[in-house]
């Protein structure tokens, strides 16, 4: 429906902030002003709108009531992703220009302007995802695929310098520690998905014994610890692609990894605190790290885990 609801960590009451009805919405992302919030939704053209809204409360006769007002950026915005503090945006896009080699514009703006953009990123390839990690670095990556070769970017969001980091390398799918200066990777090996992460400034790659995609994870703010989310099946054959595509769902433990020590720990059994099976998606971890939320991607729902220790 669109509408925006608040909830917490400890409780599964919730509050009905905004009651606009805006159906079909696939994404949202929250900015620093926590009232304002960007929408991505197919609209009935059935190509992807991004609106971008702020949550007015007035007070009537009637009591107080809420009302959504915003822009739209263009259409068709194919990946979107916000700054850690929430105050820009960054969004891969078609490039209008048709006789430019260049089809696909990556555009980074201030949230409190969206669409006054500025081109930091563009590629003859139409295919991949961003995520804005750091204070000022994003990482572009290239679609997976197992038969596809991968890569992945790093870009200074101020200045504009890419820097490769990975690649090629087949099914690639990534997840940077906040400061940049490790990468948790997945890749398919030919028999099925590997897990490793890579020391950036040595180049040193280490494999995890734990088979999971990059994508089931979340980094500590300590840049040392990882929540990975790994399934109880044997990743062998065609992944990641039968799993996006939804041919294949998982039922998942959460496990914690320490990069330094090289160490792994269960954090959550299958089975241990529901017996409705989990396909962990979309981790986050709460600011003291004591609360992990997910949605489970079987049917959407969303999860929150006590993880305090």
């Amino acid at each position: 429906t669109g509408h925006v609801y608040e909830t917490t960590a400890t409780s599964t009451a919730n509050l009905r902030i905004s009651n606009t009805t805006i159906p079909k919405i696939y994404e949202a992302f929250f900015l620093e002003d926590k009232n304002q919030v960007a929408f991505r939704y197919l609209g009935n053209d059935e190509k992807i709108e991004t609106y971008v809204a702020t949550i007015r409360a007035t007070t009537t006769d009637e009591g107080v009531k809420t009302n959504l007002e915003g822009i739209f950026m263009q259409k068709d915005i194919s990946d979107f992703s916000t700054s850690p503090n929430g105050r820009n945006i960054f969004a891969l896009s078609p490039n209008a220009n048709s006789a430019s080699a260049a089809q696909l514009l990556g555009q980074s703006a201030l949230a409190s302007n969206p669409n006054k953009q500025s081109t930091l990123f563009n590629s003859p390839i139409p295919v991949w995802s961003a995520e804005w990690f750091g204070g000022e670095q994003i990482a572009i990556t290239s679609k997976p695929s197992y038969n596809a070769q991968g890569v992945l970017y790093f870009i200074n969001s101020r200045t504009g310098f890419q820097e490769k980091i990975l690649g090629p390398i087949p099914g690639l799918v990534t997840k940077p520690s906040p400061d940049g200066k490790k990468v948790l990777y997945s890749k398919n090996d030919g028999s099925g998905i590997a897990t490793n992460f890579l020391t950036v400034s040595t180049n040193i790659i280490k494999s995890l014994p734990v088979g999971t995609i990059a994508e089931k994870c979340v980094w500590s703010r300590n840049n040392k610890d990882i929540f990975c989310a790994v399934p109880n099946s044997s990743l062998t054959g065609q992944y990641p692609d039968a799993w996006y595509m939804g041919v294949v769902s998982f039922n998942d433990s959460l496990i914690k990894i320490d990069t330094e020590q090289e160490t792994i720990r269960t954090i959550m059994s299958i089975g241990a605190e529901t017996t409705e099976p989990l396909d962990m998606i979309n981790l986050q971890l709460s600011p003291k790290e004591d609360y992990l939320v997910f949605t489970n991607k079987r049917d959407l729902s969303f999860w929150s885990l006590d993880i305090k220790e």
